[in-house]
């Protein structure tokens, strides 16, 4: 198996010691990812904001993944409400949201992985996925789903990082994998879900990583 190492300063991977260029990397670079409007501290503020959530987010996920088979419902309630209080408040309302969206009984959410780590062999590139779930959407259960959270509004652009992700998988079952994109909501309001279900979101990510080598000097 491959070792799949991230830098988080630099934001950076590397796959046995050789860099390897990530899902938003590939897009930003061929024009494909949203861009950021305004100035250098703004820019600085939303990706602080951005970062304390996800942080947040992966310590809940944690939690619940080690402990899902002792704990019960009121407890994971419980602690979870305990975990948020105690975080800044410019992202508690967030994390309600999150954490609304996760027991939402008409979704039946089961987290798997949190910040899961991918590197695609045939394509050569590295992404992390914010949570894969066994979930129940779309009036059917799908297994080891790929969910990814933001902050901000969705963008259509998002669907071809999710896809990159699924991509980085690596399975035959990659056209039939759930791709979901949740929206966080600042005021702790219910999340906005967003299911990707074009499988020509496949293709765009494998044109948008063709072109990325080529922009590169790359024969491949």
């Amino acid at each position: 198996m491959k070792k799949i190492d991230f830098d988080e300063i630099s934001h950076a991977y590397t796959v046995d010691g050789k860099d390897k260029p990530s899902v938003t990397q590939i897009l930003k670079a061929v024009g494909l990812f949203p861009d950021f409007w305004g100035n250098d501290e703004d820019l600085a503020w939303y990706m602080r904001r951005g970062s304390m959530v996800h942080k947040g987010v992966e310590h809940i996920l944690e939690w619940m993944i080690d402990n899902e088979e002792s704990a019960t419902h009121e407890k994971a309630v419980s602690t979870i409400n305990h975990y948020i209080e105690a975080q800044d408040e410019e992202i508690q309302g967030y994390l309600r949201s999150f954490r609304d969206f996760i027991f939402d009984k008409t979704m039946e959410v089961y987290p798997i992985a949190t910040e899961r780590k991918v590197y695609s062999q045939k394509y050569d590139f590295c992404g992390t996925i914010d949570m894969t779930a066994n979930i129940y959407c779309l009036g059917k259960v799908w297994a080891e789903a790929v969910i990814d959270f933001k902050c901000g509004q969705p963008e259509p652009e998002y669907a071809f990082q999710t896809a990159g992700y699924v991509l980085g998988m690596g399975d035959p079952l990659n056209s039939q994998r759930l791709r979901l994109g949740v929206y966080l909501d600042k005021n702790g309001k219910k999340a906005r879900v967003c299911p990707y279900t074009k499988s020509s979101d496949m293709q765009v990510f494998q044109a948008a990583r063709y072109v990325y080598s080529k922009q590169r000097g790359s024969h491949d």
